[in-house]
């Protein structure tokens, strides 16, 4: 979610709105940040190797011998979500009525940060086995300090 909220900051300072219809263009002029916000739409959404996947799966699984509706509920809306990011990612490849020339407007810090939230997005879904164990004992180290 951190990474899905800077990339759509980027954006904004980029283009000064967020209208879907105003975003057409935009992976030629913002790459990194149109690419950060397609990886994590599509992770939200449950896309397979990335990092929400093992953890849909596993309360999908442990969910679905009790509440049924719940499983059905979820599997709508994520697959809702999916849709909404091909629908993202067609406004972001389809160019302006412009001359389709590519640069990139992110300054070097801002592509620092999108790179290192998406290889962190890659490795959580890639390697599971290996980190989210620790981001479990994370959370229950953090609940004690409140």
């Amino acid at each position: 979610m951190a990474l899905w909220s800077f990339s759509l900051a980027v954006i904004q300072k980029q283009r000064n709105d967020l209208e879907i219809q105003s975003m057409k263009g935009l992976f030629f002029e913002a790459p990194f940040a149109s690419s950060a916000m397609l990886i994590t739409i599509f992770s939200v959404s449950g896309f397979p190797l990335l990092a929400s996947f093992p953890i849909l799966m596993l309360s999908w699984s442990t969910l679905a011998s009790k509440y049924l509706s719940i499983i059905l509920f979820a599997c709508l809306a994520t697959s809702l979500l999916f849709f909404a990011g091909v629908r993202m990612l067609i406004n972001f490849i389809t160019p302006n009525d412009q001359e389709v020339k590519w640069q990139r407007s992110e300054s070097t810090t801002m592509t620092v940060y999108l790179t290192i939230g998406v290889l962190i997005n890659l490795a959580l879904g890639f390697l599971p086995q290996y980190l989210l164990p620790y981001l479990i004992n994370l959370g229950a180290q953090l609940a004690g300090f409140g």
